[in-house]
């Protein structure tokens, strides 16, 4: 299965981790970013309010897809669209978490709309949403780990510091944040509704 990675804006080209083969996508300035870097895309995509000059973005582009600047949807959201259109069944997003806070919030709820499917990533954080079914969530460097949801849902959580069996989680809960996996992986099993996992680690320090 080809795993297709977006980009939002710029950010870090460290890929090594993935184990399947990866394909390009451009959003806005994350299309010129991936240009500027010789990166070919299979589409990029949105309105380019943030480019002065397309150009090397559609020659790096397979498909150029304007978008008009007034509408009621991100031009992530029409990225994630797309990519479903195409087949791709793993989208990965780097450059949509920090910034302004009202994108990162549109950006989590997209994530929790796509369980399974949308990833998003930064150097300190990896979010993604499953819906019901039993998972392992490999720890890595991400030693937190933070469960929430926009509607309900329930929940069984093994391998971490505080377990959680047959717990009821709520829209306004707090309590899920900051757990910490203290095995090689931790066991989800959400047996009901959708939920937003958010694995993360502390910013390293600086001598």
């Amino acid at each position: 299965m080809e795993t297709l990675i977006l980009f939002t804006k710029e950010a870090p080209l460290n890929f090594e981790s993935f184990e399947t083969q990866v394909a390009y996508g451009g959003v806005d300035y994350g299309a010129y970013y991936l240009a500027t870097q010789k990166k070919m895309m299979e589409f990029s995509i949105g309105d380019f309010d943030s480019v002065e000059d397309t150009k090397l973005i559609q020659e790096m582009s397979k498909d150029f897809i304007s978008l008009p600047k007034e509408k009621d949807s991100t031009d992530l959201e029409a990225a994630i669209k797309e990519a479903l259109k195409r087949g791709y069944e793993e989208i990965w997003v780097f450059g949509a978490l920090g910034e302004r806070v009202d994108h990162e919030l549109i950006n989590l709820r997209l994530a929790y709309q796509y369980p399974g499917i949308v990833m998003l990533s930064n150097e300190q954080n990896r979010i993604f949403a499953l819906s019901e079914g039993d998972y392992e969530i490999t720890k890595d460097e991400y030693s937190y780990l933070s469960l929430f949801t926009f509607r309900e849902a329930g929940v069984s959580l093994e391998g971490v510091k505080y377990p959680l069996v047959n717990q009821e989680l709520y829209d306004n809960d707090l309590y899920t944040s900051s757990n910490e996996i203290i095995e090689d992986k931790a066991v989800l099993q959400v047996k009901r509704g959708t939920v937003l996992i958010i694995q993360s680690k502390d910013k390293e320090k600086t001598q």
